[in-house]
């Protein structure tokens, strides 16, 4: 394990190898692409997204003309991403993008994993998991999370491809990488660097040194959970979430002080980090600049906006009340790994068959938790971020022994996964697949460390016989046969019935997309009453799809909860603004309302200026079978 960092034997082979999973994620592109095309999100992130970049291209200022709840990065990066590729802003463009990024991601973490273990039935499993776990790609286009997986498995990728041959461009690649995200959603990009510079404090000789650095990045690094949940602690599950991400935080810490110091990278390539960091934040911040944001509007919509949330309240994760006895367990295990690892320092490490099961066990586990509810037991207490944090530092035992040309990556990996949990909140949705999707890469670097110990556990019992790694992959293949036949299975019978079942939209913008007939119908023929009646309309809640499919463009593009997002103020700006449009409208879906009232805690939006013009002033012309067409009752007065 690891020593596939090194010089690589048999590269042909492995070469072979990267084709076919290439060839198996072409094969499951079918289905993705029946999963993205084959529905219509009604709470409609991507109609949001979709308006806002349009809005950026025509040269309006983000935070100030276009509302955002995320980073400038999702307008630079992606937005220039997608203007370059010349990708439609269109829902099927959104649809086009999210199909891109999901292929990519299963390809990559497939990759990586035969890069770190040379073991194809691993990869090809690991790429497998990648895709089904990526599935949430498909709940909303163009949402960041998409975007947000792809980076987290490419800041993975750029680790183990290369180190430690190139250690400034990994760490470059990282610094990058890390910013991105930092600049797409703030909280996801703190959590990678805060991992990224804790495996340099921890391993980097010149910053290990510095005990004063080396203990507060530790006490950080395991106390950032309580901190984040610090005004939801008095809830006994939240509680539990905090206790059992700092107890995979504290693993991490405690494994990291059996490291050696790496020999890769240097307090020089860390520099490079650093920079790289810098450049990504200089570019996202001085486009929106030069394009007319203010630098006060860019720090409130960037920072200050997201960490408040006004309206939307912390949805409860539940965890079970036995992760306490998990957690302490994990940890004394974690104690006595590390006691022993200290003990056996001065010596030659021998492969044991009981560790090397030991290990193949740990790695099934974590990837079977990725799957979801397991043989009906409790998903509080089998959720995957439940199973898997309490193990991450398993996946730092060198079945070798401590090396330090491994020993960064060593702490890098189980480090990005541990803080990623906290991505869950405050909604803990789609965010739920990506805040685990790092486990892929420390499930197969359990199973790839496990196979070799047990193999060369063997082959020291019975040399002559050549066959121990493929006895010790048997349950990997099994996992893997299971798989296929069972989660991947399922979803592909899942996505086939839905997409063969559906219809097309044929509507602008979404003549790619096939949904139920019923829906179709009522949102053509929603679509027809708006182009009769309405000059322009806005949504409540936000639905900017609608905008799309009848060709014009609201007055001012807000996100889905926006009744709970936009304050007094704005509200009032958007009415000054639409009063003297005579034939405006509004579209109006009370269930979904009450669905985004759900997350304020059932608490509805305040009577704030917009949502009282809209209750005063507008009459119901039509019910499309939920969506409301409401048109004024009167000529507006002033």
């Amino acid at each position: 394990m690891f020593d596939a960092l090194e010089r690589i034997p048999r590269r042909p082979l492995l070469i072979a190898y990267g084709v076919v999973l290439a060839l198996i994620t072409v094969a499951l592109g079918w289905i993705a692409y029946r999963a993205l095309f084959g529905a219509f999100d009604v709470p409609d992130d991507d109609g949001y997204l979709l308006m806002s970049l349009r809005k950026f291209f025509d040269g309006e200022a983000i935070y100030a003309d276009v509302y955002s709840q995320y980073g400038p990065g999702e307008f630079v990066l992606v937005g220039g991403l997608l203007k370059g590729f010349g990708v439609a802003l269109t829902n099927d463009g959104a649809r086009d993008y999210n199909l891109f990024l999901w292929l990519a991601s299963t390809l990559l973490a497939g990759l990586s994993l035969l890069r770190l273990t040379r073991r194809f039935t691993i990869a090809s499993a690991g790429l497998v998991l990648t895709f089904l776990i990526l599935k949430a790609d498909a709940n909303e286009p163009l949402h960041p999370g998409a975007t947000i997986g792809f980076l987290l498995i490419a800041l993975v990728a750029a680790a183990v491809f290369l180190l430690p041959s190139r250690p400034r461009t990994a760490l470059a690649a990282l610094g990058i990488l890390g910013a991105a995200l930092f600049s797409i959603k703030v909280n996801v990009g703190i959590f990678a660097l805060m991992a990224a510079g804790y495996a340099a404090v921890a391993t980097v000789p010149a910053l290990r040194r510095l005990a004063p650095l080396r203990v507060a990045a530790s006490a950080v690094f395991v106390l950032v959970p309580f901190a984040l949940l610090s005004k939801h602690l008095d809830d006994a599950d939240t509680l539990r979430f905090a206790v059992i991400v700092a107890t995979g935080a504290a693993g991490v810490v405690l494994l990291s002080t059996r490291m050696p110091e790496a020999r890769v990278p240097s307090l020089g390539a860390v520099g490079w980090l650093v920079g790289g960091a810098a450049g990504v934040g200089l570019l996202v911040s001085v486009v929106p600049i030069l394009t007319g944001t203010g630098p006060g509007d860019l720090i409130e919509g960037w920072f200050i906006r997201p960490s408040e949330t006004p309206g939307i309240q912390w949805v409860r994760l539940p965890v079970h009340d036995w992760i306490w006895v998990w957690a302490a367990a994990a940890l004394g295990a974690a104690m006595l790994a590390h006691t022993a690892l200290g003990a056996r320092a001065a010596t030659e490490p021998r492969p044991s068959p009981a560790l090397g099961a030991g290990r193949i066990l740990v790695g099934l586990v974590i990837w079977i938790s990725l799957t979801g509810p397991v043989f009906d037991l409790p998903e509080d207490l089998t959720q995957a971020m439940v199973v898997g944090a309490p193990l991450l530092w398993v996946a730092m035992i060198d079945p070798r022994g401590p090396s330090p040309e491994t020993s960064f990556l060593r702490v890098l990996i189980p480090a990005l996964a541990a803080l990623q949990f906290l991505h869950a909140y405050p909604v803990p949705g789609s965010q739920l697949y990506w805040s685990t999707l790092l486990l892929v890469f420390v499930g197969g670097i359990c199973i790839g460390d496990g196979v070799e110990e047990l193999s060369a556990a063997g082959a020291a019992w019975r040399p002559r016989f050549r066959l121990w790694p493929a006895l010790a992959l048997v349950p990997v293949c099994a996992f893997g046969l299971w798989l296929c036949l069972k989660p991947l299975r399922t979803q592909y019978r899942t996505v086939k019935a839905t997409y063969d079942a559906g219809v097309p939209l044929d509507l602008p913008g979404a003549r790619e997309m096939r949904i139920s007939e019923p829906m179709a119908v009522q949102l053509q023929e929603l679509t027809s009453g708006i182009r009769a009646h309405c000059d322009t309309f806005m949504t409540l809640p936000g639905m900017n799809s609608l905008n799309i499919f009848a060709g014009q463009e609201p007055p001012a593009e807000l996100a889905g909860p926006w009744p709970f997002f936009v304050n007094a103020d704005e509200q009032r700006q958007i009415v000054e603004k639409v009063r003297g449009i005579r034939r405006f409208c509004f579209v109006y879906k009370p269930d979904l309302l009450e669905f985004w009232t759900s997350f304020s805690g059932g608490v509805k939006p305040e009577r704030r200026p917009l949502i009282r013009y809209f209750e005063e002033e507008f009459r119901p012309l039509r019910d499309y079978s939920g969506y409301v067409l409401m048109v004024k009752a009167a000529p507006d007065r002033r």
